[in-house]
């Protein structure tokens, strides 16, 4: 940013809040949305007011003209970066893509890491679609990899081990399936509690990774992120609670989830895995008394894709449930080896042949012939 933009932005951070007739511009009033509990909120590409009062219209209109004087330049004098800063955080990727024809592979790059590392909203739709296409259709490859990361973050991915452990925390509807994995249990776990609202539940998962699925690795802001798609992710299990790094000695009763805290028939054909089940009363019951003297965790063959029907079906009966861990349609026995739980539950009875000697399997209810979930 040049010293006339930072002169612009210091005139219209700093100008007083005008009481009186102003208007406000009208490019910023057909912006002007309801923003629940705050009120109403100016939501324009270059200027926020969250909330909007009346009495701010002149800074605003201020703030708009200053910053379409910057923007006008930073395009004359190619300076990428500083026309895409002047935009709000949720428009930057739009920013980016409507100058990307304009820049070189290498400015691109740069400039996307820079802008994909402070944004908040990658996932929308829109975002997710560019982001998306730009590493694996259009720009990605060897490029990409070279240019996004500093050289500090060049030399720290070559440092890297052939396969690591990753964790991502959330507490959005959906903010399993990302971008933004880190090697730090306390970045997760930050992430996962961080605004978080009443009623919602925080999550981490945790995984492992292969160096080949990884697509660049940035320490700029000290969140030693990941940047890999969860598909490339091998999860392990979903920590409910956010607390991925909590040490409970407790024993452990495990519960298989398909046909055994639901019955629903159709919900064991993985077309139908989109939906919450109706609860089975009894065997959560069973869970609940489990809950007060042991660990209590889902085992499910289900794929780690398909998991957001499983925690929402937990948040929305309010079962103390640990974690959940998928085996995405292999056997248990992997997972009950390393968790060595007291009892297992399943409604299949060829888990029996997953559980380690010292585990009591109770079969939960009749199988049914045919099914793939388990």
């Amino acid at each position: 940013m040049n010293d006339k933009q930072k002169s612009l932005l210091r005139e219209w951070a700093t100008l007083k809040i005008i009481v009186g007739p102003e208007k406000l511009n009208a490019e910023l009033k057909s912006h002007l949305t309801e923003c629940g509990v705050l009120g109403p909120c100016v939501q324009h590409p270059l200027v926020y007011a969250v909330p909007y009062i009346p009495a701010m219209n002149g800074m605003l209109n201020a703030q708009l003209r200053a910053k379409r004087e910057a923007c006008a330049e930073s395009l004359r004098k190619h300076d990428w970066s500083g026309y895409v800063i002047m935009h709000e955080k949720p428009y930057r990727f739009q920013a980016l893509n409507s100058v990307s024809e304009l820049m070189s592979d290498e400015a691109f790059w740069e400039l996307f890491a820079d802008t994909y590392v402070g944004s908040e909203n990658w996932h929308e739709p829109a975002n997710r679609s560019m982001i998306e296409s730009w590493l694996y259709d259009e720009r990605g490859g060897p490029d990409a990899l070279l240019h996004m990361m500093t050289d500090d973050e060049r030399a720290e991915f070559v440092r890297l081990p052939q396969a690591f452990r990753v964790v991502r925390g959330w507490n959005r509807p959906g903010g399993f399936d990302g971008y933004s994995w880190s090697r730090s249990n306390g970045v997760a776990e930050w992430f996962a509690k961080r605004m978080q609202p009443e009623g919602v539940q925080a999550y981490v998962a945790v995984g492992r990774v292969s160096l080949r699925a990884v697509l660049a690795v940035f320490s700029r802001r000290s969140e030693r992120e990941v940047l890999v798609s969860t598909a490339d992710v091998r999860v392990s299990r979903i920590v409910i609670g956010g607390d991925c790094s909590k040490h409970d000695r407790r024993p452990v009763v495990s519960f298989d989830f398909d046909g055994t805290l639901h019955r629903e028939m159709n919900g064991l054909d993985p077309a139908a895995w989109t939906h919450v089940p109706h609860a089975h009363v009894p065997t959560c019951d069973l869970l609940r008394r489990a809950a007060k003297d042991a660990r209590v965790v889902i085992v499910t063959r289900r794929d780690q894709m398909q998991l957001d029907p499983v925690l929402d079906f937990v948040r929305v009966n309010e079962l103390p449930v640990e974690a959940v861990y998928p085996t995405s349609d292999m056997p248990k026995q992997r997972v009950l080896g390393r968790l060595r739980p007291l009892v297992h539950y399943d409604d299949d009875p060829s888990t029996l042949r997953d559980c380690p000697e010292g585990t009591s399997f109770v079969l939960s209810h009749q199988s049914v012939i045919g099914r793939r979930a388990k």
